[in-house]
């Protein structure tokens, strides 16, 4: 059973990640802006704080993929997300590529041109997902533990008499 929830998994995954990978190729700046904050709203806001670093910076670097991908499109990009990116530290240096012609050849961002850094980008939303998707299903296990058929061990309430109420343990 745990190989079949694995593979349904990973296929899930798979699709998530083809299909920001096709708003991305197909230009559509709506796409995976919309499709993150879909995604962001069903599973990431789910996650405990301490993921909410790593979401924010895989939702960085899917826009920074963007951007890479479709140097052509920085002008519109800069234009219809000026104002909300501009107060953002980590994008500052990101309008340069507005005015520049190499941007390869410019230290701030040319990490960001290579293969490397796409492949490791898109491997690590690969198994961020995968992990989040893993940590769904025992969520959503303990959600439903927690719903009435099972006792009430989840909760961190103090019952009287310990946690097992009034009956003694022999």
């Amino acid at each position: 059973m745990g190989g079949q929830l694995s593979k349904r998994t990973d296929e899930h995954v798979d699709k998530i990640v083809d299909r920001l990978q096709l708003f991305i190729h197909n230009f559509d700046l709506n796409g995976p802006k919309d499709y993150w904050g879909y995604l962001d709203q069903r599973l990431c806001c789910r996650l405990e704080d301490i993921f909410r670093p790593t979401v924010t910076k895989l939702q960085t670097s899917l826009f920074r993929y963007y951007v890479v991908y479709g140097v052509q499109k920085t002008q519109e990009l800069s234009q219809h997300q000026a104002q909300e990116l501009q107060g953002q530290s980590e994008w500052r240096d990101w309008f340069i590529l507005s005015f520049i012609t190499c941007p390869r050849a410019e230290p701030v961002i040319s990490p960001y041109f290579s293969h490397q850094w796409s492949d490791t980008f898109l491997v690590s939303l690969h198994n961020f997902l995968s992990v989040l998707f893993q940590c769904m299903h025992i969520i959503l296990f303990w959600a439903r533990l927690d719903s009435g058929f099972a006792p009430r061990l989840c909760h961190s309430r103090p019952r009287p008499g310990g946690p097992w109420g009034d009956a003694q343990l022999a």
